[in-house]
């Protein structure tokens, strides 16, 4: 090599020069002091698509290329050629690790008996622990590693005994949907540095979008997979020695009460064979192929195993940015894929949040985009907002002009079209060059007030007043029922936590209880003056139909009027109904009981007597409410808490196993009160593409879903309406079918039957049938 040769290879691989770029506190990116809010396309990495792009007057671009440095070179050169701004959309798929799936809701085959063959499918396993337990008393009858050659099961299993087992399978999985952040994440980096390095970007390039790769979903808090890496290992073991000190103190951590281990070696290849409500309380040693017993109750295990993950991938995605910004000093990128992301986190110094939008509608893009948004802004650093994948059908006054307008009140401060058309192409182009000069947003923000996503309904995401916008947040809280007046929920985030409350009706005075009134603000929305008169237990004020926001206090606050409402309606319940709702006089005690309590703290007893009232009205109401946990007879996966559902709960279908069965069902046994025709409704998590098999049976008569979702609620649940069918009186048997492929993902909150015109109302009960009834005897 010649020394010019080699001084020039020096200067390819040197970092590139330091861009003048920033972000202000209106998360818009300065580029030399100027804002860049583009407004164009995403493509394909190609000289051809690049040059249609530009001949179309498109000079904003999101470019995707390939982490390896493939077709990098001939890209960038039409690039350079041109006046465009782009960003470079990482479009490799990040590296995945291996890992033992441990969901047995998912992975589970029931009501085996004697010796059975099993024939299924597990794409992607390499292997799998089995395990074969006896559903009524929890015996083992078999433990160990079988193979899954292709991924398939076809073997015999031997129950040993005539009485119904449950066979739960935990596969090894190539994918175990967990980013590889230790083999290949040195191998990802490298490579990406390496690329980034031997091309020159130019004075065009604006950052990196999604530098570790196309990831589906970053390790969550409550993730269900081990990896199986030796370098994870490694990294549990020496975080069990620094927590523990010794073996046998994890060992009691994690409610281990064998001797045979003596190492955290040892301990550190364990695998948790129970997920938070499912499998068996044992511990998988997969080098011996041996099981430990353990109590999942006291076992630290799972929590242990989640924070080395967590902590992980957080500490070496914020090192690869570290990295990135050594070479280029470039804004990054990262697109959102559910709360668990490394944007929910204020030590990643991402510069900005990506967004995907599918649909054909505002619904759609409000929806998709408000999530992304509460990640952003619900962080103490200042993060940029692109829509950075956007798909839309536009139709009727759905326009992409509107579409733009929506995002641009929501902050986005950047969009970028994957066209479907040379028309669309066209349109965008036209929008393009029109707000090219115009920044007047670059110094504004909407004003955000979040929601826990459980208490959608009735918070929504979307505008509120003015630049005030409602925005999920990864947060802690819940709906409040404050009846048939107001409306309110309970935030509780990391840095921030508040109550809300509004009135359905603009200005009535609303008296708030409370233990102690020291130091608490009420803030409404629009500035307007409240009207506040304080007392030592009480704040009384004009309410207004926008929030009211109510911080620096523990207790929710507890509205007069709504107390005397739930107290008036128990009541009634109580004297008009009492041989349904409390035919041995013990909700009486309680409510009696909770009446007193509410007298020296509000809120503490106001949720009690809530609760007794939604667990009185179906009782008592002329339709007939099922809750969906409280089946008894089912081939779903289980029944589980849910945030934001009637009764906490619900059941859920969550299968991962093809090859098997894929018709379900759960059956309830319904005894009506009156004869006749009766409507028939499901409040239900559907994804759209199984609702067309979701069907209803009554007796002989099947019904479907007729119409779409209305009076959506919590974690994506909503009402669905089945038409109507004849219900005899006595007990009639109602099953809901679900014939879906493999992967079926559905679950069921409540079934409803009602012989008169039903009308949901989120998770409750409906109370307006009390209306026609006789006043409370007294």
């Amino acid at each position: 090599m010649t020394m010019l040769q080699a001084i020039a290879l020096i200067l390819a691989l040197s970092p590139a020069s330091p861009a003048n770029w920033s972000v202000n506190e209106h998360g818009t990116v300065l580029w030399d002091g100027e804002p860049y809010m583009p407004i164009g396309l995403r493509i394909a990495g190609d000289p051809e698509s690049v040059r249609a792009a530009l001949d179309a007057g498109i000079l904003d671009l999101i470019v995707e290329l390939p982490v390896d440095g493939s077709g990098w070179e001939s890209t960038l050169e039409v690039l350079h050629e041109s006046d465009a701004r782009f960003m470079i959309a990482i479009s490799s798929l990040a590296p995945s690790s291996r890992g033992i799936a441990v969901e047995p809701h998912g992975y589970r085959i029931e009501k085996l008996q004697g010796i059975v063959h099993v024939v299924a499918s597990i794409p992607g396993a390499i292997s799998a622990i089995a395990v074969i337990a006896d559903n009524r008393t929890s015996a083992i009858r078999f433990a160990g590693r079988i193979e899954t050659p292709g991924g398939r099961i076809d073997r015999e299993f031997d129950t040993q005994v005539l009485v119904p087992h449950v066979l739960l399978l935990y596969p090894e999985l190539t994918n175990s949907g967990i980013p590889d952040f230790w083999e290949g994440f040195d191998e990802h980096r490298d490579q990406l540095l390496l690329t980034l390095r031997r091309n020159e970007l130019g004075s065009g390039f604006r950052g990196i979008l999604d530098p570790l790769g196309q990831v589906s979903v970053f390790p969550a808090p409550d993730l269900s997979a081990v990896p199986t890496s030796p370098l994870f290992h490694l990294e549990l073991e020496t975080f069990l020695a620094r927590k523990y000190g010794s073996p046998v103190t994890c060992m009691r951590a994690w409610s281990i009460g064998s001797n045979d281990i003596e190492t955290f070696e040892q301990l550190s290849r364990l695998i948790p064979l129970w997920s938070d409500t499912r499998g068996v309380e044992l511990l998988y040693d997969p080098v011996f192929d041996k099981v430990f017993a353990s109590n999942r109750i006291n076992s630290l295990a799972w929590k242990d195993i989640r924070e080395v993950v967590r902590s992980t991938a957080l500490r070496r995605y914020e090192r690869l940015l570290q990295s990135i910004n050594r070479e280029l000093n470039c804004p990054v990128f990262q697109t959102w894929s559910g709360w668990s992301g490394p944007y929910d986190s204020d030590r990643i110094g991402l510069t900005g949040v990506g967004v995907r939008i599918r649909g054909d509608s505002l619904y759609h893009v409000i929806d998709q985009l408000s999530k992304a948004a509460g990640s952003a802004l619900v962080r103490q650093q200042v993060t940029a907002i692109f829509a950075t994948d956007v798909e839309l059908t536009t139709q009727g006054r759905f326009t992409l002009s509107a579409a733009l307008l929506e995002m641009k009140s929501m902050g986005v401060r950047g969009a970028f079209f994957r066209a479907k058309s040379k028309e669309q192409v066209a349109v965008i182009s036209r929008i393009a060059r029109k707000l090219r000069a115009d920044v007047s947003d670059a110094e504004w923000s909407p004003t955000p007030l979040f929601y826990p996503e459980s208490a959608m309904n009735p918070a929504r995401p979307g505008r509120i007043f003015g630049g005030w916008w409602w925005y999920p947040a990864p947060a802690a809280g819940e709906r409040l029922d404050y009846g048939s007046q107001l409306l309110g929920y309970r935030y509780a985030g990391s840095t921030d936590s508040y109550s809300v409350i509004w009135a359905r009706e603009d200005g009535m005075r609303v008296k708030l209880l409370f233990s102690n009134t020291e130091n608490i603000e009420l803030t409404a929305l629009d500035g307007r003056n409240l009207r506040i008169r304080k007392r030592r237990d009480s704040i009384e004020l004009n309410m207004p139909s926008i929030p009211v926001i109510i911080r620096n206090t523990f207790e929710i606050p507890i509205p007069q009027v709504s107390y005397e409402e739930t107290v008036l309606q128990l009541t009634a319940l109580f004297s008009n109904f009492e041989n349904r709702v409390d035919p041995t006089g013990s909700r009486q005690y309680d409510f009696v009981r909770l009446i007193e309590a509410f007298k020296r703290n509000p809120s503490g007893a106001y949720p009690g007597l809530t609760h007794l009232l939604h667990e009185a009205i179906p009782k008592a109401a002329p339709y007939l409410w099922i809750e969906g946990e409280h089946c008894r007879d089912y081939n779903f996966s289980e029944p589980r808490l849910i945030p934001g559902c009637s009764g906490d709960g619900g059941l859920v279908l969550d299968t991962r196993l093809s090859g098997t069965n894929s018709s379900y069902y759960a059956r309830f046994p319904l005894r009506t009160r009156t004869e006749g025709e009766h409507e028939f409704w499901i409040a239900a998590r559907i994804p759209e593409s199984v609702r067309d098999k979701v069907t209803v049976t009554i007796g002989t008569e099947t019904l479907r879903l007729d119409a779409d979702p209305v009076s959506f609620y919590g974690l994506g649940f909503a009402w669905y309406k089945l038409g109507s069918a004849n219900m005899p009186r006595g007990t009639i048997d109602v099953v809901l079918h679900l014939d879906a492929p493999p992967s079926a993902d559905l679950e069921l909150d409540v079934i409803v039957a009602s012989p008169v015109r039903f009308q949901p109302d989120g998770p409750w009960p409906p109370v307006g049938f009390l209306l026609a009834s006789p006043p409370p005897k007294g």
